[in-house]
């Protein structure tokens, strides 16, 4: 997930939830209290929402609702200046070579 949230072109907003092992071991609460969500149109903005509004932090018995919410692309930075588009060729390949050096 995060290795497409990077790769994506636009906006990518993380949340990670993870179960600490230090002073507890809550995977088995975790399991419990955590659903992976799939979304049948990851572009459409109010499904995303009422998902992620499914669970109430305070009052709530359901499982926390986890996965990709929301995609949608949007123009980066430099797509606004044409000044650029010449070199933006190898941007693809750059990218892909810095994301499979850290990997």
């Amino acid at each position: 997930m995060l290795k497409e949230a990077i790769a994506h072109k636009g906006f990518s907003f993380i949340d990670a939830l993870q179960v600490c092992i230090t002073f507890n071991n809550l995977y088995e609460a975790y399991n419990k209290n955590v659903k992976e969500v799939e979304v049948n149109d990851p572009a459409n903005f109010d499904e995303a929402l009422k998902i992620i509004r499914s669970w109430n932090y305070y009052t709530s018995e359901d499982p926390i609702p986890i996965g990709k919410f929301f995609e949608a692309d949007s123009p980066t930075f430099e797509d606004n200046f044409s000044r650029f588009l010449e070199e933006k060729g190898d941007r693809e390949e750059k990218f892909q070579g810095i994301i499979d050096s850290l990997i």
